[in-house]
């Protein structure tokens, strides 16, 4: 499960048919970008913002709201940390290709690898 940001961290080494091929190369069966679990996400979550006024949001910015609750109220904060776009298409992943499949997530996010 590939990150979609990979391009921007190395736009002068790779494109992104040589990092599946690399992949390939060291025994990964698929190559699935991680995009399509936010698609996930946001579909799942448009029908509870269309019947709230609160903000959706993700886990760092949650935890941001619990730190400084005078610059984002905690009351107007939802965590759906509960299922991030990689856990999405994890479990897409799994229903696809069965629960013995192994998932590995590659991208640069440090709050993603917390």
């Amino acid at each position: 499960m590939i990150a979609p940001s990979f391009p921007a961290e190395f736009p002068e080494l790779l494109d992104h048919r040589q990092l599946v091929g690399m992949l390939k190369s060291l025994g990964f069966d698929y190559a699935i970008e991680v995009a399509f679990g936010a698609d996930l996400v946001a579909q799942g979550t448009e029908n509870y913002t269309l019947i709230r006024t609160t903000v959706l949001t993700s886990r760092p910015i949650v935890g941001c709201s619990e730190l400084h609750p005078f610059i984002l109220p905690r009351s107007n904060v939802i965590s759906c940390s509960y299922c991030s776009a990689m856990l999405a298409i994890a479990r897409v992943v799994k229903e696809r290709y069965g629960n013995s499949v192994e998932c590995v997530f590659i991208g640069p996010c440090v709050a993603k690898k917390d």
